[in-house]
């Protein structure tokens, strides 16, 4: 059973035009690519910090929101400073 959509009862043309762009980019998506370091973090990112990095990249080129979760201390600070610096 399919889930069902609920957006017959959106009355917003702009927003419904949102939710259909952003359904036809995930459904053409395959793979998260990687994101270059940019020249001015001068750091060593460990594998997972520039997994973060990609994440970050995928969700703005998606125009998505979303968060780095992790424990604490395992570079988050980082991985956005990346990003900021590779927008």
């Amino acid at each position: 059973m399919e889930p069902k959509d609920n957006f017959e009862n959106i009355d917003d043309a702009e927003l419904l035009t949102e939710i259909a762009e952003k359904r036809n980019k995930l459904a053409s998506f395959t793979e998260i690519t990687n994101t270059k370091i940019p020249v001015e973090i001068t750091a060593d990112l460990r594998h997972y910090q520039k997994e973060g990095l990609n994440w970050l990249n995928f969700l703005n080129e998606m125009q998505w929101g979303g968060i780095l979760a992790d424990d604490m201390g395992l570079g988050k600070t980082i991985q956005v400073l990346a990003a900021m610096c590779h927008l």
